[in-house]
């Protein structure tokens, strides 16, 4: 992992060396380890780097944050630099997982491989996904990553009373950016997602419109967005403050 720092809150990227065929993303030293800290998962999104607005956005809330609760630990895990499986024996090991198929031990294998993703949800006291709009639905690595998060038995239970996971009750936030306007299935679509692994809600924050009309109305979303993103960092300290109490 390298370290940077946002303020006062350090952040951790957490990067894969190899490809997905012999290798898969590094597991926490110790996922249940008592930790004095709050720690937030962020999983970033997005190809333009330091070009990136809805980076703009999540830098804007994290360097907030680090004013209000400058202890709090960010692990990064970047979607692009470590990419989820998408190829067909993974997938067919998955589905036959959701189906309570038997697994060979091939298969067992391939699943067993990203469970560490499923690590960093437990350890993590609240998630913080940054990406953009891609025709108004989330880029396919982010699907991805949900998919492979999603497994049976590790990340979720069904019960009588319905799907209990491994969030138990944690908060997410979504930062979003779009060129244009439209349809979005984005939001909703993961608020669902992270309710089957026992999350209990998603704040979203995004800025749209950002390649239509003049530079001044693009900066003008903006500025509302990022002054959102403060104020939720805010709230988000006391959030993660009163977890830890």
């Amino acid at each position: 992992m390298d370290s940077c720092r946002f303020g006062g809150a350090s952040l951790e990227r957490t990067t894969v060396a190899g490809t997905l065929s012999n290798q898969g993303p590094s597991a926490p030293s110790d996922p249940l380890a008592v930790r004095s800290a709050a720690h937030i998962l962020h999983v970033t999104c997005t190809l333009k780097g330091s070009q990136s607005r809805t980076l703009r956005l999540a830098g804007t809330f994290f360097t907030e944050l680090a004013k209000a609760a400058p202890s709090t630990r960010v692990t990064t895990l970047d979607l692009f630099a470590t990419p989820p499986p998408f190829d067909t024996p993974t997938l067919v090991a998955l589905t036959k997982s959701i189906d309570r198929a038997p697994l060979s031990q091939d298969e067992q294998a391939l699943l067993r491989k990203w469970e560490p993703w499923v690590d960093l949800l437990i350890v993590a006291d609240m998630l913080v996904f940054t990406t953009p709009l891609w025709n108004y639905h989330a880029p396919p690595h982010l699907k991805a990553f949900i998919d492979i998060v999603t497994l049976p038995g590790k990340s979720f239970r069904y019960t009588h009373d319905g799907p209990t996971g491994v969030l138990d009750g944690k908060r997410a936030i979504l930062f979003q950016t779009r060129g244009a306007w439209g349809p979005d299935h984005l939001g909703e679509w993961l608020k669902d997602c992270l309710w089957l692994l026992g999350g209990a809600g998603l704040d979203v924050v995004k800025a749209d419109k950002q390649d239509l009309g003049s530079p001044d109305e693009h900066e003008s979303e903006m500025v509302r967005a990022v002054d959102a993103a403060r104020a939720l960092a805010r709230r988000s300290a006391a959030v993660l403050r009163e977890q830890r109490s």
